[in-house]
């Protein structure tokens, strides 16, 4: 089954009603319907509307907001922005534009910041030496860590657990179907109480502090209390604790970090640069 596509007119019309506040979006100043605006749509006019042209140049900036689409839909676009120019056209007759004037400041601020930022970023893009030295300081934070295969039964009272472990000690082949039959773990129980491959850190201090004590192959001689209940322990195997490889969606966390990190930097030094005055409010 193909997930839910919007039907086309309904896309492009929610697209135009995104940018339909814009402080530009009346195009030419040509009539008492558009507003005057130093920032007026360029192109060649593919529709007038009470004396506004609009643009195939706004055509583009409407698309960059949808799935690509083929030619023929040209004219459901140019039909839905004769649309929201009309609406526009009705809102500014009745003052909305005056009342939203601060919005209309905040969005075209947002337009700007926008694409000067990216503008930055691509004249400064961050290096495949940048994102090394972010993920080496990671990976060294792995070294001397240890991982653990370890599988535990949760029971909620001592009395159960030490019957448990109890029946383990005289047939410790039983570990799953025990975990199976009686944990309170719903999330490793049905697995044979397996938690995998664990780090000490992730998890509670004293089910961290015995698992830590095991040996592969070696079960908690007595139960370990938490604020979860009662565990009993099993530890399979251990190994050193490894980062994972520095691709896929792990890389684009630290391309992430080190542009926000560009990006902070670059706005440090504007701030240093501007003079900047504090006002009191009354």
């Amino acid at each position: 089954m193909k997930p839910f596509t919007p039907a086309l007119p309904a896309l492009v019309f929610s697209a135009l009603l995104l940018t339909a506040c814009g402080p530009d979006n009346a195009g030419n100043a040509q009539s008492n319907n558009a507003a005057p605006d130093a920032l007026q749509s360029r192109g060649e006019v593919v529709a007038v509307v009470n004396g506004v042209n609009l643009t195939d140049q706004r055509v583009s900036v409407y698309l960059k907001g949808l799935p690509p689409l083929n030619d023929d839909s040209r004219g459901e676009i140019v039909d839905n922005m004769i649309s929201s120019e009309l609406l526009a056209q009705a809102a500014r007759k009745e003052g909305l534009a005056e009342e939203l004037n601060e919005d209309m400041l905040v969005a075209r601020q947002a337009v700007l910041v926008r694409a000067y930022l990216n503008n930055y970023l691509a004249e400064n893009p961050v290096s495949d030496e940048d994102i090394k030295a972010r993920y080496d300081a990671f990976a060294a934070e792995f070294q001397g860590r240890q991982e653990y295969l370890v599988s535990h039964i949760l029971l909620p009272d001592e009395e159960g657990a030490n019957a448990a472990l109890a029946e383990l000690q005289e047939n410790p082949d039983r570990f799953a179907d025990i975990a199976k039959e009686r944990s309170q773990d719903p999330g490793s129980g049905a697995n044979g109480g397996d938690l995998g491959w664990t780090s000490p850190e992730g998890l509670v201090p004293p089910f961290a502090e015995a698992m830590q004590k095991l040996s592969p192959g070696e079960m908690s001689s007595a139960p370990v209390q938490s604020q979860f209940g009662w565990h009993i322990i099993k530890v399979a195997d251990t190994r050193s604790a490894a980062p994972p490889a520095l691709e896929g969606r792990f890389r684009q966390q630290f391309e992430s970090e080190a542009r926000n990190e560009k990006v902070t930097q670059h706005i440090e030094q504007l701030r240093a640069a501007a003079t900047v005055e504090l006002k009191e409010i009354n």
